[in-house]
């Protein structure tokens, strides 16, 4: 099973979205309603380490970007469910009026969250 879920935050410049993306291919093993939770998870946290860093409020650097990478994909790694064959996590910037719908279903993820 392919499993998508792609997430998008304003940038403080508003020329650009960030944007990233968890992409899950698992067996016929692994729980749907596992994998599910887990992508949940891991967008939860993914959002939160971006907005963390600044990522909507002021410019940050290609640094900043990578070590928040790395603690969604540490996470990622350790809390992966049982019978998942593999995983994928991109980020990178696009144009906004590309993604301003999921932009604002962000803003209602978050409130939920």
């Amino acid at each position: 099973m392919l499993s998508v879920i792609t997430s998008a935050l304003p940038t403080v410049d508003r020329e650009l979205a960030f944007t990233f993306s968890i992409v899950s291919l698992s067996s016929g093993e692994a729980s749907p309603e596992a994998v599910r939770k887990w992508q949940i998870d891991v967008k939860k946290l993914a959002l939160k380490a971006f907005r963390d860093i600044g990522i909507e409020t002021k410019d940050v650097t290609e640094e900043d970007i990578k070590k928040a990478c790395s603690v969604v994909l540490d996470d990622a790694k350790k809390t992966i469910p049982r019978g998942m064959s593999s995983f994928n996590f991109k980020a990178d910037y696009v144009s906004p009026e590309y993604v301003q719908e999921l932009i604002e279903l962000d803003k209602t993820f978050l409130e939920q969250f």
